[in-house]
């Protein structure tokens, strides 16, 4: 008998108290081998729930399954939609749906990322306010900071309860179907129509009514309030719907509706029941009005549903007390129309597998898993690793990081911490890079990032620098604390959109203060050797750390270990940094700067790069030289003449940041890592049977630092990376 996902409610989310346990085979059950995945997998729904399944089995299991969707109407013909299509990132925190909704807030970003969402899907972050509405002319005076297209007379004071940092929006149908899109045209997904009549639990699959019959492994139920009409949902638990009512409309002039999502409180007669309505103007021009539900009992297709005319009257009448752009005889009514929302008798989502043996369940069991993993090296590689490990294999692994010295105490710690998404494209980093920085955003949301360690996006310009000062006008698109004599014009070569920073040493330690509450432990030691054949780390000072896994990430230090130089060569770029603090930090904006200097003429060319951090401080980095790293990382220091250029560049620069001006905060120098390809070598070393190498990420290590802890631990804990494809970056390639 196939086994049987539940997953019955319109956006909702799949975790431990939502499973309901039903007895079924566990024959099929796999431990993420390609051999024992079932093969075929049908979709029963063709709803957001059923096509966002779709979408990420197809993606994570490549060609070991082929997955169908069933739909008896068309893709998203009920709620998914009709929705209002809101996300927030915080809404249900309190509630046992909390985790899950924060972490597909996140997945929605990234996949907006991936499927090109503000075009294909209209996603954008936007600005949500509370609105008491009057169902007559209120009296009190109109808040100057509602936007200019509120303006009924029925208004008043608004709250802020969502930003553009915590909530955001899509329309429910075009995403639905983007998704679908890319799950039939990237992946494979087949789409079938027909309506289910039931799931043939000691039979072959899924039973349509025509008579047809779906060959099924596994079959996933994701029906919406239409699920329970299955005898083996309703022998389990209920159902229900609720009726909820909307209207589209199309402003005479939809510019000046500005992207600000409305939670009204409304009350049409004085005692009677106050109402909850809610307004989103969408980036198509048109704008969702809903509320007013009701129990009731949907019919048995999807496509006969209709509003109620007194519900549809109420919420054109709603419209108009919001806006005059809004109302019934000045906006065109693009759709009257109304949805059904799944609801359980718990109000919680009802998502897992109905099986109440163990056994079939057995995925990344323990008995399959390395128990002790220690990962050499406490840079931004190993700590990311470090994280990713715990975090995924919870507690069915024991890490360890082993540092020499402290953490982030090398290039880690000194780095400039610029994140880009696409500068790395047209490489074989690419993949890595663009699914590292969506990475850095959503650990930023996880580890308040801005506050813990100065993640923000930023504007990159790239700006001519001359020796002496420039004959050129200066450019009045800069900003003004670019004010040396010597700048001119400059060319925007990021956007907050695809350009970010962190601070590098606050962003690892971040990180690992996060996995150590996961249970990763730090040991301070220089390791000596990786006794491969034998019990696992053994450290100068005699110590030995048992191990299952090692992960070697020490950067430059890693061909000092014989199972890396045996194979390849790690060399050490020496890079140079100066840390300024200008008396007046709050005038300096965020824009990272990519210089093209030449100090004298006829000389060489310099590229230096200038990153004010959101501390106050500004980092400014620049001569870099072939060279080999000290045995200990707190032993390297600047050369003189690099620091003292540096520091004659940031005075050329601005003002705010002569040598006479801003306080120097730090002079220093690092070493990037570096493989003869200049590619990153990224997995398990050939010839040992658990032992795994993460370095050469050059100048890149703290953009694809996170990509690289996930792939990583993917590919340790479930034998392949679904994060990034790892094959460029396979150590496997200086064998050729």
């Amino acid at each position: 008998m196939p086994p049987l996902i539940c997953s019955v409610a319109q956006f909702r989310l799949p975790i431990a108290p939502f499973i309901h346990a039903m007895a079924t085979d566990s024959s099929t059950a796999t431990n993420g081998s390609n051999t024992a995945f079932p093969r075929r997998i049908v979709i029963c729904g063709g709803g957001v729930i059923g096509v966002c399944t779709a979408y990420f089995l197809a993606s994570k299991g490549s060609t070991s399954v082929s997955v169908t969707v069933v739909e008896r109407s068309s893709i998203a013909c009920a709620a998914s939609g009709k929705a209002g299509g809101f996300l927030a990132l915080d809404w249900c925190d309190g509630t046992p749906v909390a985790d899950l909704a924060r972490a597909s807030f996140l997945l929605h970003r990234s996949l907006a990322d991936l499927l090109d969402g503000p075009r294909a899907y209209g996603y954008r972050a936007l600005t949500t306010l509370s609105l008491p509405l009057s169902a007559s002319g209120a009296a009190r005076s109109r808040a100057p900071a509602l936007p200019s297209w509120i303006d009924g007379s029925g208004v008043a004071r608004p709250r802020t309860i969502g930003t553009l940092e915590t909530t955001a929006q899509v329309h429910p149908q075009l995403f639905t179907r983007a998704v679908l899109s890319s799950a039939t045209a990237d992946y494979g997904v087949q789409v079938v129509f027909g309506e289910v009549q039931n799931v043939e639990v000691e039979g072959t699959g899924v039973r349509l009514r025509d008579g047809r019959i779906l060959p099924a492994d596994v079959v996933v139920i994701a029906l919406g309030p239409w699920s329970s009409r299955l005898q083996i949902i309703s022998d389990l638990f209920h159902v229900s719907g609720l009726k909820a009512h909307s209207i589209v409309l199309r402003p005479q002039e939809p510019a000046v509706i500005s992207p600000h999502a409305l939670f009204l409180s409304y009350q049409p007669s004085p005692g009677g029941k106050t109402l909850d309505p809610e307004v989103y103007p969408r980036p198509s021009g048109e704008v969702y009005i809903c509320g007013l539900s009701k129990e009731a009992t949907p019919p048995d297709n999807p496509e006969d549903i209709v509003g109620e005319p007194e519900s549809i009257a109420l919420l054109h009448q709603i419209a108009g007390r919001v806006s005059s752009h809004l109302k019934a005889g000045v906006a065109e009514t693009v759709a009257e129309q109304a949805c059904f929302l799944p609801c359980t008798v718990d109000s919680l989502p009802s998502i897992g597998a109905m099986d109440a043996e163990p056994s079939t369940t057995t995925v990344g069991s323990n008995s399959q898993l390395p128990r002790r993993i220690v990962i050499c090296g406490g840079g931004v590689i190993g700590v990311c690793t470090a994280y990713f490990l715990a975090s995924k294999g919870s507690d069915r692994v024991s890490v360890t990081v082993v540092e020499r010295s402290s953490i982030a105490c090398a290039a880690s710690g000194k780095a400039g911490g610029f994140l880009a998404i696409d500068w790395c494209d047209g490489t074989p980093v690419a993949d890595l890079a663009r699914a590292s920085f969506l990475l850095h955003r959503s650990l930023s949301d996880l580890l308040d990032g801005p506050r813990a360690y100065g993640y923000r996006a930023l504007s990159a310009l790239s700006l001519p620098l001359s020796p002496s000062d420039s004959t050129e006008s200066r450019s009045p698109a800069l900003p003004s604390w670019i004010n040396g004599s010597a700048v001119s014009q400059s060319r925007t070569i990021g956007t907050p959109e695809t350009t970010a920073q962190v601070h590098p040493q606050l962003f690892t330690r971040a990180v690992l203060s996060s996995a150590t509450e996961y249970g990763v432990e730090v040991v301070f030691g220089e390791v000596q050797n990786v006794e491969v054949e034998g019990t696992g780390v053994r450290l100068r000072d005699g110590r030995i750390l048992p191990a299952d896994v090692v992960v070697i990430a020490l950067g430059p230090w890693s061909s000092r270990l014989q199972i890396i130089s045996d194979l390849f060569h790690v060399s050490g770029l020496k890079a140079h940094s100066i840390v300024l603090r200008p008396p007046e930090p709050a005038v300096i904006s965020p824009h990272a700067l990519f210089l093209s200097y030449q100090p004298t003429p006829g000389g060489k060319i310099l590229d230096p790069e200038v990153y004010p951090r959101p501390t106050g401080e500004v980092y400014i980095c620049g001569p870099t030289e072939e060279a080999t790293p000290p045995n200990n990382p707190e032993d390297i220091v600047g050369e003189p003449e690099s620091i003292a250029l540096l520091h004659q560049i940031a005075g050329t620069v601005s003002s705010h940041l002569k040598a006479s001006v801003a306080e120097t905060v730090a002079e220093q120098a690092c070493f990037l890592p570096s493989a003869d390809d200049k590619l990153p070598v990224i997995g398990k070393i050939p010839g040992s049977k658990n032992c795994y190498v993460a370095t050469g990420h050059t100048c890149w290590g703290i953009l694809n630092a996170p990509a690289t802890g996930a792939a990583l631990a993917e590919l340790i804990l479930e034998g392949r990376s679904t994060t990034v494809n790892l094959d460029p970056f396979s150590p496997e390639r200086f064998l050729r």
